[in-house]
């Protein structure tokens, strides 16, 4: 194997975090486009624009604010929806100029699972198919900081 495809193969993320609110409170917060503007992306970045045809075969949209001379667009495809459960979709590497996707470019994949935890819920994040191990750093500390933001905006 080459070093390229062992960097590969080990470029994911894996994360966990409950949530003080029910599963269907917290996966409509993942799929609906108003709610998404409100807590997506790290601190100190602003969702301009959020589109979202939730089915699976739709797509989604998101445009954040990282600066004021600087927009990037994150975008995929819904593969598999089971509310209030699970979800799974394609995000896109387009070369965007935030932390870790420069110069990078393919289709990714994340899964969200919703389970029920203690009276809240917990969520399970794993992003997989990064390209190299700037990519995996850079989208985690993107996926931490949305749900940091997440917390707050389900209290």
């Amino acid at each position: 194997m080459n070093t390229k495809n062992a960097e590969t193969a080990t470029a994911f993320i894996l994360l966990e975090r409950t949530f003080n609110a029910s599963r269907e409170c917290v996966f409509q917060a993942w799929t609906e486009a108003d709610q998404i503007k409100q807590w997506f992306g790290p601190e100190g970045v602003v969702v301009n624009a959020a589109e979202v045809d939730f089915r699976v075969g739709g797509a989604f949209r998101i445009e954040m604010i990282i600066s004021e001379d600087e927009i990037v667009v994150h975008s995929g495809e819904y593969q598999e929806i089971t509310p209030p459960s699970r979800l799974v979709y394609s995000w896109l590497l387009d070369g965007q100029t935030c932390g870790g996707s420069e110069g990078q470019y393919g289709e990714t994949q994340v899964t969200v699972e919703f389970e029920e935890c203690d009276g809240g819920t917990l969520v399970r994040l794993r992003h997989e198919g990064l390209p190299s191990e700037q990519a995996r750093k850079g989208h985690e500390y993107g996926w931490k900081g949305c749900l940091d933001k997440l917390v707050s905006h389900l209290a």
